[in-house]
């Protein structure tokens, strides 16, 4: 029967060409991509299981996990039709352009590179939904951090600018970058809309922190230095550290809860030489701190080249529909 075998397989492949050709196609695909993206939108991701079903109760918490909800962007749901439509889009660009090959029609290709440019478009949304990596750091003056490539980054200095009548104006993260032992951006400013670029990451400036120190000396002298809250042990309970606060006399206090029997009983104020519970209130300390966000994304460039070619595509055509009307 080898006739049959040669006249399924063309038979085969024109169905499953018409079928990616199909205008109905690409639609219904572009709405199950974007329906589900909304909804995935409305799912924190990247929890672990423990948070879903505390937040949605065990049987929806074990959908979405099960569907992979919680990591939607890198899932089978997302890719599959991502594909499907990429390949429906390539297919009806080819077609497009060998048809009006073959028929010797007039050389318009606007169109051409306005659909290669949104294959190119989708391609680096599917690159930067799966591959993208975030992080997020909070620095002290004076801290630093390992990010992706061997670089270290320190933080030299924050601040945060308002205008004259008090709103916020920027934040300023001066970092400098070193690998292996050597300096490689000696001083840089990180602001809102000026990110810093090192090898594949890219590091925003994201939010700020104020951030309160509390120091206490036991009996013996041993000096402890104590973060926002943090638990302080004592005989009867406990003391949870909040932090300074400033007096109408202009000094400031350190504010603490009272921690009994599994609550929260009281609050105190304290200045420093003030006893709390066999300690002394040694000293206290405010100060900035900088929030900055890490990221890694590949597509990033494939999403720049396909807008430029998107543009280009554009214009083409527009500028040939002038001609046209002339």
């Amino acid at each position: 029967m080898p006739g049959i075998g040669k006249s399924d397989n063309p038979a085969t492949f024109s169905s499953i060409y018409r079928f990616f050709r199909s205008v109905k196609v690409a639609v219904a695909l572009l709405l199950i991509i974007t329906s589900q993206s909304i909804f995935a939108t409305l799912i924190p991701q990247g929890k672990d299981a423990a948070y879903y079903q505390t937040a949605y109760g065990t049987a929806v918490a074990w959908l979405i996990t099960e569907l992979h909800f919680d990591r939607f962007f890198r899932s089978f749901l997302f890719l599959m039709p991502s594909t499907l439509f990429l390949v429906s889009l390539a297919v009806c660009a080819v077609d497009r352009f060998a048809g009006r090959i073959r028929r010797k029609m007039k050389n318009r290709f606007g169109p051409d590179i306005l659909h290669l440019g949104l294959l190119i478009l989708v391609v680096g949304g599917v690159v930067t939904f799966s591959v993208r990596k975030e992080g997020f750091v909070t620095l002290s003056q004076g801290d630093t951090v390992s990010i992706p490539g061997g670089y270290s980054v320190s933080l030299l200095s924050f601040e945060f600018l308002t205008y004259e009548n008090g709103m916020p104006k920027d934040w300023v993260s001066t970092v400098s970058v070193s690998k292996d032992g050597r300096i490689e951006i000696e001083e840089f400013q990180i602001e809102v809309n000026r990110p810093l670029k090192i090898g594949n990451v890219k590091l925003y400036q994201s939010s700020y922190f104020i951030e309160s120190t509390l120091s206490i000396r036991d009996a013996g002298g041993t000096l402890y230095e104590i973060e926002a809250d943090s638990v302080i042990p004592a005989d009867d309970g406990a003391f949870i550290f909040r932090g300074i606060e400033s007096t109408s006399e202009k000094t400031a206090v350190a504010v603490l809860d009272t921690w009994l029997d599994h609550k929260i009983t009281g609050t105190v104020r304290l200045a420093p030489g003030e006893a709390l519970a066999g300690y002394t209130i040694a000293g206290m300390d405010q100060g900035f701190a900088t929030g900055i966000q890490a990221v890694i994304d590949p597509g990033y460039k494939i999403v720049f080249v396909a807008l430029f070619v998107v543009l280009i595509g554009l214009s083409l055509t527009y500028i040939q529909k002038i001609g046209d009307n002339r």
